[in-house]
């Protein structure tokens, strides 16, 4: 556009109404800081355009173009500009630093504004406003601040400018703080609906801290759990950046409501159980200062993250009850089959090896006869343990029914099976079971032994039923054959 064939006064209008424009397109903050640069750069040559929100509660400002972000970089320098134009409730505006006001007259104005101009340089800087109280800054940086624009007509008209940008700058703000308080709400749906589909704590609690950290940008969370010695262990994220943090858990490990540091950088909240701490989200603002509503959200967000681990905890313990054999606290059939399904599609899908055991005590029905069945739990319980403690973590075991019991064993080969399954054959009957609290004659422990049957999945014929069949023939050979006995599944049984 070429300003010089108009009117100094048509270019201050056409800059008016171009900015108006532009304040009127529903455009993101992003693209309206451009659109404001580019039109002050047609009109007047400007380097750089900042516009900044003052925040009381860190004496800092928010920078509108980066999603009102704390700038902590010359902060001095914007809160010394903020302190200049404040008592002046929106009627004065910096030129380098030196103060002037829209109603000084023209020739004092131009007088002020020369006296501080060296070489055409200008840095100028706007006061945004809300009922004549100063909350913010437009900051405008030229090379060509000629003294054709030192006058009172092109000020005003910056000035206008900046009540017009001012005016929506507010609107966007009242938006974010309104979006702000949907994904507050929308957080706290997330963290409530985690126990509809989730039990485990382990994914339970990262999912918590991400729904809070979505809400709560720029600043850390962490969640810590405490240990059997009443020590804070950090449960998400795998780890956090400031050491002061374990300082100040420890220092305030009793806490019941919430507490910040002195600084008001970090703040812990507590999570309780039965009116016991038993863990803490921690907010890290580390240059921000956090303000009552951060404090208000994080404390609603804490409360329903206790909720919802209640119910999870509670929830968990019910579907244990529902999955787990009470005798041996090994998984029951029922939740053994579901599993079994499950590690068959896996094997199918990575055309990995498993292998499936079905274990028989041998000669159980004279134990109890001879013993009674509460011996007879008492021998459950212990072979159970034994299984536990000589399988691996990712196998699964289960006691299928009476006296029988059943291991799934995922990535594992025939030979590594066996062998599996001939150390816990030898360990059972080395095993001396000690039945001595149940005051019976001249018995104070039992020895017994146990068969194994074994079978393999074949990806060509991934049946469920096929794995129990030919692990259960293989189980009936060892029994034919003596029990106290391994036995793989072959093709020509």
């Amino acid at each position: 556009m070429q300003t010089l064939n108009y009117s100094k006064k048509v270019i201050e209008l056409t800059f008016l109404w171009e900015i108006a424009r532009v304040l009127n397109e529903n455009i993101s903050s992003e693209d309206l800081i451009k659109s404001i640069k580019t039109i002050f750069c047609t009109f007047f040559k400007i380097n750089y355009l900042k516009i900044l929100l003052y925040d009381e509660y860190s004496d800092a400002f928010r920078d509108f173009n980066k999603n009102w972000n704390i700038l902590t970089e010359d902060k001095e320098r914007l809160i010394n500009f903020y302190k200049a134009l404040a008592p002046q409730q929106g009627k004065g505006f910096l030129i380098n630093d030196s103060l002037v006001r829209f109603d000084t007259k023209d020739k004092i104005l131009r007088a002020e504004i020369s006296k501080n101009i060296e070489d055409n340089k200008a840095v100028i800087v706007l006061p945004v406003t809300d009922k004549n109280m100063v909350i913010g800054l437009v900051e405008l940086q030229t090379d060509e601040f000629t003294p054709d624009y030192q006058n009172l007509d092109f000020i005003i008209s910056l000035n206008i400018a900046a009540t017009q940008i001012s005016t929506t700058i507010i609107n966007k703000q009242l938006n974010y703080f309104m979006q702000q308080n949907i994904e507050f709400y929308k957080a706290m749906k997330d963290i409530a609906k985690l126990v509809e589909s989730q039990y485990e704590l382990n994914y339970i609690v990262p999912l918590i801290g991400e729904s809070i950290s979505k809400f709560t940008a720029n600043k850390q969370i962490s969640i810590f759990c405490k240990d059997e010695n009443s020590k804070y262990k950090l449960l998400w994220p795998k780890k956090y950046r400031h050491d002061e943090l374990e300082t100040f858990l420890q220092k305030n490990d009793e806490i019941l409501t919430y507490t910040i540091s002195k600084d008001g950088h970090i703040g812990i909240f507590p999570l309780l159980k039965s009116g016991m701490n038993t863990g803490s989200i921690v907010i890290n603002g580390e240059n921000y200062k956090l303000t009552e509503k951060d404090i208000f959200y994080l404390e609603q967000l804490t409360r329903q993250a206790n909720i919802t681990l209640e119910k999870s905890e509670y929830y968990a313990e019910t579907l244990k009850q529902a999955t787990i054999d009470a005798l041996t606290g090994l998984n029951n059939r029922r939740q053994f089959e579901v599993r079994l399904e499950q590690e068959i599609n896996i094997a199918q899908r990575k055309k990995s090896n498993l292998c499936f055991m079905i274990l028989d005590i041998d000669h159980f029905k004279s134990i109890n006869d001879t013993f009674g069945h509460l011996v007879g739990d008492e021998i459950l319980y212990n072979v159970a343990k034994i299984i536990r403690e000589e399988i691996r973590t990712y196998d699964i075991a289960a006691r299928y029914g009476g006296e029988e019991f059943c291991l799934l064993l995922p990535d594992t080969s025939i030979s590594k099976a066996l062998l599996i399954a001939g150390r816990l054959r030898e360990r059972i009957e080395k095993s001396k079971f000690d039945i001595s609290s149940f005051n019976l004659i001249n018995v104070k422990n039992v020895s017994i032994t146990i068969s194994i049957g074994i079978s393999t999945f074949d990806p060509k014929n991934p049946d469920f039923t096929r794995l129990f069949k030919e692990a259960d023939s293989a189980l009936y050979k060892a029994k034919q054959e003596g029990r106290n006995r391994v036995v793989l599944y072959t093709k020509q049984e």
